[in-house]
């Protein structure tokens, strides 16, 4: 019985650190969803960016 309520409260105690943690990643995550967005479409003008280049490029070769 002893280590029932041992263990019991080691859970009582560990609580509300666990509810910290979740409430930390929760707020977290938001900015992080916020943060993805921006850099996928940074890195889909990058990609236009360089196939336009390398378009105008092949073109140029083209030409002369």
């Amino acid at each position: 019985m002893s280590v029932e309520n041992d263990v019991k409260e080691d859970l009582e105690q560990a609580r509300p650190k666990l509810e910290l943690k979740k409430q930390k990643q929760e707020q977290e995550k938001p900015t992080q969803e916020k943060e993805c967005p921006e850099s996928k479409e940074q890195e889909k003008q990058r990609k236009r960016k360089k196939s336009s280049r390398m378009f105008w490029r092949e073109l140029l070769l083209v030409c002369v």
